[in-house]
């Protein structure tokens, strides 16, 4: 919806209407300097529309369009009266504290002094809240309601609040949830530098003490905790909490611990943060839950949107008056790149292979920076990974790419460098942006938004300029106020129109899409209609209807039946395997058949874990097996199983150098048979198609050997991925399901019966450290004590001040130092 039908037309029509007005706004929009009629003129707009809005506070675009004009045009002449004044008025503190601290106005009068005392109030931790993120924090702490949503823009301190509320409440049970592993790492970071004196866990193997501790958990290692460990959580604080709109299987599990856990802890508090909730109530799980709201409706960044169109002409997008005006042409999109960066610029693509060309591309368009730090970077990535890994000679150039198909360890590595390191000063990458961590981008580039919707926008968009970023001493003026997005139309990179995904940025959050059926406001009915059309539309619903129903009668079920250990249906349905067998229930009653039948019996005591894997979940069962299983279905040849054994063995066993080593000499023995030709790499980075399917394929004969490595180390995470997320996950339904005995659970998972290295295995510590650290002697400094903490001695804390820097971060990952 645009402006003009938001805004009384007549009072619209004056202004657009008018040259005057139109000049002006595209000067600002321009960033071109203003004149002081200008100036005053544009003022006076502002005025007008703040005038509206204080006459009715429901009209909040009209407070937002005069705040842009007075940030705009303060920044614009470098007189910020107008901005402080309007800051002071409407709670936006920051902005007024750090006018006066830096001394941008001149202004010593007795009012001033009174403002600033004012202004005192509203510090929390040595930071300057807005008026409305003060009334959250008092509401989020004093109120402690069952299910409170704290709603607002990126960076406006929803991590600070919950910390605060954490030490108020010093005996309760806390887990924070959180969508991805980068992000569990980064808060748990965070909160051990906030919490000294706090239990804190990340694991679910780590809870001994279960009545006073702070837990940074996935949403499956939450539930595991909720089971296994008989736990349950007195604050529950749901991060990204909009994901749960979704329809996965990530946000049915999240659904599934929410409900969970109220029904384990009846009187437990619910906290749910996100900057892109329209309407609380649509979280709502069960009927008679009623949410308070903390919201922060004054978002004090404003977005320059900039289009590099394929003309190679550039524009700049006003979004209060829908229009783009034309700013300058490009040579081309990498000009256009070079042209703007800054000092952290973000590059979005969507996918790894683009990711990756991208980065060769900007890479060779790069100068060396002949940086001593960065050659060490360098050397450190050559070292633990491979000397021809393509990002070796990119971190000399101050830049690092990230994507799902790079192995945990590196991605992490790089990616805080590029949080930490000023002269690392572009990053390449995906999603990883939209799920939560922080770094420090003043640029951002989207090169490709197909598949991005209008949220997963706002908060990409969000992340530039972080607030501890725009009032930092390092930044005295006020300029990064104004946040830059690049929508860059980059050739074959992008595949969508960039001038439409422009379009789409609105000055208010659209309503919410409830797509998750365990939702109260999901509408089951709506699908249920288009399924009853005779077209391509129709078919689709129809089979959303059957994967629906299907989760519903699930969840049901659970809720009958999740503590029935001996159950097997249950360990099938809580690891999400049930789901992916088509006719689920004739499935689930072989299954219960198989188990009665194998348990306990010497056949099946002889088999190994593979083979059990086998002949349980695949053996005669290919009617049923949908996509998921398309790989393990190969589970039917024995060379296949044995494949995976081996690597299974190298996971444990090797450094992801040694793992390494081994695969690219493994790529060159067969580089000239049939299986070389057609080397299995998965869709990310496929090239050939195989009976008419996808391009899952590559031919190694055309391979360079920098290409082999680089496929090599994919190739690692590929295999990885599918051990961690779907092999293990039915030899996890096997255990529980007493089918596999303790030692060939812990042989198989953590690579080792050893006790002591069993221990740290369970509490997410990779074999890769932990078999450094058994070579190094270093058992005898470490202990896990009483409360499920790593303790280390002295001789341990020499010992590592003396590692480099790719080790140091690895450990302090685990460790309270």
């Amino acid at each position: 919806m645009t402006l003009f039908h938001i805004w009384r037309i007549d009072l619209f029509k004056q202004y657009l209407s008018s040259t005057l007005f139109e000049s002006c706004i595209k000067k600002i929009t321009l960033n071109k300097s203003l004149s002081s009629n200008e100036a005053e003129y544009l003022y006076s707009v502002a005025i007008v529309f703040l005038n509206v809005y204080e006459k009715d506070k429901r009209k909040r675009t009209y407070f937002d369009f005069s705040y842009y004009i007075i940030l705009l045009v303060s920044i614009s002449i470098k007189d910020y009266r107008a901005l402080h004044h309007f800051s002071l008025s409407f709670g936006l503190y920051p902005i007024s504290s750090h006018i006066k601290r830096f001394k941008l106005i001149d202004d010593d009068s007795l009012e001033e002094v009174l403002i600033g005392e004012q202004i005192e109030c509203y510090k929390s931790d040595g930071i300057v809240d807005t008026h409305e993120q003060n009334t959250a924090r008092d509401l989020i702490l004093e109120k402690q309601a069952a299910d409170l949503a704290f709603i607002a823009p990126t960076s406006f301190g929803k991590s600070s609040t919950i910390v605060s509320l954490i030490k108020k409440n010093n005996k309760k049970r806390f887990a924070v949830i959180v969508p991805t592993k980068s992000l569990l790492a980064q808060t748990f970071r965070k909160l051990n530098a906030e919490l000294p004196d706090r239990n804190l866990y990340f694991h679910d193997e780590m809870f001994v003490n279960c009545n006073d501790f702070v837990a940074v958990l996935t949403q499956e290692r939450a539930l595991r905790a909720l089971k296994k460990q008989g736990v349950s959580f007195d604050f529950l604080i749901v991060d990204e909490a909009h994901k749960i709109f979704d329809f996965n299987s990530r946000s049915i599990l999240l659904s599934r611990l929410i409900k969970r856990n109220k029904r384990l802890n009846p009187s437990s508090n619910t906290i749910y943060l996100s900057p892109l909730i329209s309407d609380p109530n649509n979280l709502a799980i069960d009927i008679g839950q009623r949410f308070e709201e903390a919201r922060i409706e004054k978002n004090v960044k404003e977005v320059r949107a900039k289009l590099h169109d394929e003309d190679h002409k550039n524009y700049v997008f006003n979004r209060y008056v829908q229009k783009f005006f034309y700013e300058s042409d490009s040579i081309d999109y990498m000009s256009y790149i070079l042209e703007n960066k800054k000092e952290k610029n973000f590059v979005f693509l969507r996918t790894p292979r683009k990711i990756e060309s991208f980065a060769k591309e900007i890479a060779a368009n790069l100068p060396d920076k002949n940086n001593a730090y960065l050659n060490e970077i360098a050397e450190i990535v050559s070292r633990y990974i491979h000397e021809e890994h393509f990002s070796v000679e990119y971190i000399k150039k101050g830049l690092v790419y990230i994507h799902g198909q790079m192995p945990d360890i590196l991605k992490e590595y790089l990616e805080y460098k590029f949080g930490v390191e000023a002269r690392v000063s572009f990053l390449i990458a995906n999603s990883v942006v939209l799920e939560g961590v922080n770094l420090p981008i003043d640029n951002l580039y989207m090169l490709d938004l197909r598949g991005v919707n209008d949220s997963d926008l706002i908060n990409l968009v969000g992340r530039v300029n972080r607030l501890n970023e725009v009032f930092s001493e390092k930044d005295k003026n006020l300029d990064k106020l104004v946040a830059e997005a690049h929508f860059v139309h980059a050739g074959n990179y992008t595949t969508c129109s960039m001038k439409n995904k422009v379009e789409q940025l609105k000055s208010r959050l659209k309503k919410d899409e409830v797509k998750n059926p365990l939702l109260l406001n999901h509408d089951m009915k709506k699908i249920e209609s288009l399924a009853e059309k005779s077209n391509e539309e129709g078919e689709n619903a129809k089979l959303k209807l059957v994967r629906l129903n299907q989760v519903l009668e699930n969840e049901n079920y659970l809720d009958l039946n999740y503590l029935d250990d001996s159950d097997i249906a249950v360990h099938l349905i809580e690891n999400g395997v049930s789901s992916h067998y088509s006719n689920q229930g004739s499935v689930l009653d072989i299954l219960r058949s198989r188990a009665l039948e194998f348990r306990g019996t010497e056949s099946w005591h002889n088999l190994d874990v593979l083979d059990k894997v086998y002949h349980f979940f695949i053996k005669g069962l290919d009617a049923y097996l949908t996509k998921w299983f398309v790989r393990l279905s190969h589970f039917r040849f024995e060379n296949t199983r044995e494949y995976y054994r081996a690597f299974i063995r190298n996971l444990h066993q090797l450094t992801l150098k040694e793992h390494l080593q081994k695969q690219i000499r493994y790529q060159y023995q067969i580089k000239s048979t049939e299986k070389g030709r057609l080397f299995f790499i998965g869709e990310s980075f496929g090239e050939i198609s195989k009976d008419e399917g996808n391009k899952l394929y590559v031919d190694l004969t055309d391979k360079s050997r920098k290409e082999m490595v680089n496929l090599a180390l994919i190739k690692i995470k590929l295999e990885g991925d599918l051990v961690a997320y779907k092999i293990n996950i039915l030899v996890e339904v096997l255990y529980r399901s007493k089918l596999l005995t303790d030692s060939e659970y812990n042989l198989f998972i953590y690579g080792t019966n050893n006790v002591v290295l069993n221990s740290f295995s369970k509490l997410g510590i990779s074999s890769r450290l932990l078999r450094k650290l058994e070579a190094d002697g270093q058992f005898r400094n470490i202990k896990i004590d009483n409360n499920g903490h790593i303790d280390i001695n002295d001789e341990f804390r020499d010992y590592l001040l003396k590692q480099d820097d790719f080790a140091k971060f690895e450990m302090l990952k685990y460790l309270n130092v």
